[in-house]
């Protein structure tokens, strides 16, 4: 039997982000923690390179997608996204905890969440799928024509470019080019998310203090970069079993925090991303870790892009029949015969981060058990001064996650 395959392409578009926990199931929220971190390894790991990723933006388009697979197809989208490994996480639940995240977002100035969907107009969507996409992910769908009779690469592609570039005010321009849209006839489904965050720090740095020092990109070469000090109370903790040490910053108005996880050592970065998953980041012993400490901080200021094209990661983590000619996705149409079937083509992830004296481009009260520890004349020296990984969170959830490198 001859069957034709159609593309969904997918794009996942960020500028900093947070999603708030509110009432997400503790088991959903430790497959996002899952997911995130096994991610993180596997893109970064063979690149040396600053880079970032947004591993919510990525598994809420995952997400949607599946609830257009079936069978096979469907089961390892969910077993991939680490959902299968947590008691009580159903695709039920899944998609409960997705629309209590995005209601999070609504109304929020500092954080935009988008998603858009753009549909062939040669077949109705199911209602099924529909449903969900409106009412839990809070999706727009449009229905357009990728037809080389009725358009061109070059008009879907500025198209699509204009809804994103509103939607993160313009900080992420040309996320898609035309040659992707090459196969424009067998294109019938483009899923989009887009998030953007900018807030101030809850305590800024003095821009009159910023100055020029070094940052070691190994034992002992360095570069010069703009360095960010203070002298002031943080939430300081020591992962001895990481080699490593973490600071926490807090911004004005949302309830974001960012993460610093700087190694011991200059060399440290690759063995303390390999030893990530060592740590449970959900847990309450790691929150009490952290204690108000005299501080003695140095972090660069950064600035950097990231764009990747996820599919063979994703492959690599074990979700490879989405890929394939035996894909399923015949949930997301109506009427299509059995010659015909979807199956993922791309999936294109682009990132902005901008870090600086007051705040963070990219994207409550957090409640913490905090403890005090005694004052002394000798703050705690927090310099970072080689290569880093942060993460942005919200409660438990890591929203964004990356590492820098260079300058």
């Amino acid at each position: 039997m001859t069957r034709n395959f159609l593309s969904i392409f997918l794009l996942i578009l960020s500028v900093n982000f947070v999603a708030s926990q509110g009432n997400l199931d503790s088991g959903f929220v430790k497959a996002l923690t899952s997911f995130a971190i096994q991610l993180f390894q596997e893109v970064t790991a063979t690149i040396s390179d600053n880079a970032m990723i947004s591993p919510l933006s990525v598994q809420s388009i995952l997400s949607l997608a599946m609830y257009g697979a079936k069978g096979e197809t469907k089961l390892t989208m969910f077993d991939t996204m680490t959902y299968s490994n947590f008691k009580n996480v159903s695709y039920e639940t899944v998609e409960k905890n997705f629309k209590e995240l995005v209601n999070n977002f609504t109304g929020s100035r500092a954080l935009v969440m988008a998603f858009k969907i753009y549909a062939t107009n040669l077949f109705q969507i199911s209602p099924e799928f529909q449903q969900i996409a409106i009412d839990s992910f809070s999706s727009e769908i449009e229905s357009m024509s990728f037809s080389y009779e009725d358009t061109t690469p070059e008009k879907v592609a500025a198209y699509i470019n204009a809804w994103i570039a509103n939607k993160t005010r313009n900080r992420i321009l040309d996320a898609v080019s035309p040659y992707q849209f090459e196969k424009l006839n067998s294109t019938r489904l483009v899923l989009v998310n887009t998030i953007y965050f900018k807030d101030n720090w809850l305590i800024m740095f003095d821009s009159g203090a910023t100055h020029r020092d070094k940052f070691y990109i190994n034992a002992k070469k360095y570069i010069m970069t703009k360095f960010m000090v203070k002298s002031e109370d943080y939430l300081y903790a020591k992962f001895p079993e990481l080699n490593a040490s973490a600071l926490i910053l807090t911004y004005e108005k949302s309830p974001m925090e960012m993460i610093i996880l700087l190694p011991n050592a200059r060399t440290g970065l690759n063995t303390l991303k390999q030893n990530l998953q060592t740590i449970d980041w959900n847990s309450k012993s790691v929150k009490k870790r952290f204690k108000i400490t005299p501080t003695d901080l140095k972090i660069p200021k950064w600035q950097f892009e990231f764009n990747i094209e996820l599919k063979d990661y994703l492959k690599n983590m074990g979700m490879l029949l989405p890929f394939s000619e035996l894909a399923d996705f015949n949930g997301i149409f109506e009427s299509l015969d059995n010659k015909t079937n979807s199956k993922i083509s791309k999936v294109i992830h682009k990132t902005f981060i901008n870090v600086n004296e007051r705040g963070t481009e990219a994207s409550a009260a957090s409640v913490m058990t905090m403890e005090a520890t005694s004052l002394t004349l000798n703050p705690q020296i927090f310099h970072v001064d080689h290569p880093f990984i942060f993460m942005l969170r919200y409660y438990n959830s890591i929203c964004f996650i990356g590492q820098v490198t260079q300058f």
